[in-house]
């Protein structure tokens, strides 16, 4: 195949991706922990301009409301932003499966 035939993902480095993580919970601190090394970057709250960003991550006491008014507030911003806002054993899937897809197309 000539270089001019090369697809996309051969001939560009793999994307990053970057998460917002909202809580505090010890299940969330070692997702962060773990996709950090990982290469997947934790992202600040969420702007207009954020199209990296893969998704946000909300530990159960967000979910359900209890979070502090900080928290609930990024959680509006990015369902209004429609990035897709996913619980811990979700987003542990979804960066296991990006990380994947990742290592195989470099």
């Amino acid at each position: 195949m000539s270089t001019t035939e090369m697809s996309t993902s051969e001939s560009s480095p793999p994307a990053e991706f970057s998460v917002l993580y909202i809580g505090q919970s010890p299940d969330l601190t070692c997702l962060e922990h773990w996709a950090s090394s990982h290469g997947i970057t934790a992202a600040a709250p969420p702007g207009d301009e954020d199209a990296e960003l893969l998704c946000a991550v909300a530990d159960a006491d967000v979910l359900d409301g209890h979070g502090t008014g900080n928290q609930q507030s990024m959680l509006q911003r990015a369902r209004a932003l429609r990035i897709p806002c996913l619980t811990i054993d979700q987003a542990w899937s979804l960066a296991a499966s990006a990380i994947g897809r990742r290592r195989t197309a470099a």
